[in-house]
C-alpha cells in the first residue's frame, strides 16, 4: 500500500507541475472538496494560487473552502443571492445551448469562479475533474459494485475516462473559455490515468467492515459498507488535507453550491412548476431554464 500511494502522489504532483508549467500565478475552482483541496496544496508548493469558490450562504462549498481557507489557502468567494443566479444561468443555458439542469447546474459555479479569476487578471484555472472517474467516487460505482460486482465496476470507471471529454470536460471548457479562461486538468495526466485504472479495484472503492472507524464517509448499500476514493483520501491525508475534507461527502457542483435547490426555487417563483403541470410537462425546472433561452 505504501508504494502505491508513493507513486500515486508522485504522478498527481507532476500532473499539477505540467498543468502549471510556465504560469507563475493559477486559478482553482474550487468546492473545498478532497479533489480541488488536493490539487491547490500541491500547486501551492510552486505558483502562486488562489482559489475561487461559488455557492450560497449555507451551501456546503462555503462551509468547506473555509476550513481549507483557515489552513492557510488563498480563497476567494462568490456570494450568490436568487437574482445573481438568474444572471448567471441566462448566460449559462445559453451557452449550453439547450435547458439542461445537470449542465446549468454545474456550469454556473465553473463560469462564475472563472469569471472572477479573469476579472483578477488570470488566464489558467486548474479543477478536480477526473478523479471521480479514476478513483470511484461516484454513488453508481458503489450501486454497480454490490450489484455486478467489482470487475464490472472497472471496467465501467474505463469507460468514463474514455468518454469524460463528451460527458462533462467539453462543457466545462465552453463555460470557463466563454470568459477567456483555459481550464486544465491535472487528474487527466496519461501516466497517471494509466496507473489509477490498473489499480486493484480495493484501492479506489474499498470494501470495509462493520468496525472500521479510519474515515467516517462511510456508504451503506444493502448492508455492505464501502469507501469512496479511498487511496486518494490516503494521499490527501500524506498532503495535509484538513480532515474535514477527506471525510467530506462527495457533493457533486450542483448540490455542493446549492445551485440546483436554488434553481428549482426560481423556477417555482416563475410559476412553472404549475406551467409543467399544466401541460403535462414532467420537468417544471427545464421549462424554465428554456424560457432563459434567447
Amino acid at each position: 500500500m505504501r508504494e502505491v500511494l508513493g507513486v500515486l502522489d508522485r504522478l498527481i504532483t507532476r500532473g499539477v507541475e505540467d498543468a502549471t508549467d510556465g504560469l507563475d500565478h493559477v486559478g482553482i475552482i474550487f468546492s473545498g472538496g478532497i479533489d480541488s483541496t488536493l490539487i491547490a496544496l500541491k500547486a501551492r508548493e510552486f505558483k502562486t494560487v488562489e482559489c475561487f469558490t461559488v455557492g450560497f450562504e449555507d451551501s456546503h462549498d462555503f462551509r468547506h473552502a473555509r476550513i481549507a481557507k483557515d489552513k492557510g489557502l488563498n480563497v476567494t468567494e462568490i456570494l450568490l443571492d436568487l437574482d445573481f443566479l438568474e444572471e448567471a444561468l441566462i448566460d449559462v443555458v445559453n451557452l449550453v445551448g439547450e435547458p439542461n439542469p445537470l449542465a446549468a447546474g454545474v456550469g454556473v459555479p465553473m463560469y462564475l469562479a472563472s469569471k472572477k479569476a479573469r476579472e483578477a487578471g488570470l488566464d489558467v484555472m486548474l479543477c478536480g475533474q477526473g478523479a471521480d472517474e479514476l478513483f470511484g467516487g461516484y454513488w453508481r460505482y458503489v450501486e454497480a459494485y454490490v450489484s455486478n460486482g467489482p470487475e464490472a465496476v472497472a471496467e465501467w470507471m474505463r469507460r468514463d475516462v474514455a468518454t469524460a471529454d463528451a460527458d462533462n470536460l467539453d462543457r466545462d471548457r465552453l463555460v470557463t473559455s466563454a470568459n477567456s479562461i483555459e481550464l486544465r486538468f491535472p487528474f487527466l495526466l496519461g501516466e497517471l490515468v494509466e496507473y489509477s485504472l490498473n489499480l486493484p479495484i480495493e484501492y479506489r472503492l474499498r470494501e470495509v467492515d462493520e468496525g472500521f472507524n479510519e474515515y467516517e464517509c462511510v456508504d451503506n448499500v444493502e448492508g455492505r459498507r464501502f469507501v469512496r476514493k479511498y487511496a486518494l483520501r490516503k494521499v490527501a491525508e500524506m498532503n495535509g488535507v484538513p480532515s474535514e475534507i477527506i471525510n467530506r461527502s462527495k457533493k457533486a457542483a450542483q448540490y455542493g453550491s446549492s445551485v440546483h435547490k436554488h434553481m428549482e426555487k426560481l423556477a417555482r417563483i416563475r410559476g412553472f412548476k404549475e406551467k409543467a403541470r399544466d401541460s403535462g410537462e414532467q420537468s417544471y425546472l427545464k421549462l424554465y431554464l428554456n424560457s432563459l433561452i434567447r
